[in-house]
């Protein structure tokens, strides 16, 4: 394992977007835009789902995040929050 405090501040941060991401899945619910779901729990899935498929593309200075894996988890996303296309 890391560094406790990196581990601690990366906790800090996955929190931050967890939250912010519950709260536009809370409201899209809300809506009716996507299906009932704890957005709390949906948030959280999002947010480790985003870091960890961003760790390898982003390390590698050749990789075109925009063009190719930013598109791929945005359909992810979409699909796993159960949002009709």
């Amino acid at each position: 394992l890391g560094d406790p405090r990196v581990e601690a501040e990366r906790l800090v941060f996955r929190r931050a977007w967890r939250n912010l991401f519950a709260a536009v899945i809370a409201e899209a619910v809300a809506d009716g835009e996507l299906p009932a779901q704890d957005p709390e729990v949906s948030a959280a899935a999002v947010v480790g789902a985003l870091a960890e498929a961003l760790v390898a593309p982003l390390s590698d200075p050749t990789a075109d995040v925009a063009a190719h894996v930013v598109p791929d988890l945005t359909a992810f996303v979409l699909r796993a929050l159960g949002a009709t296309p």
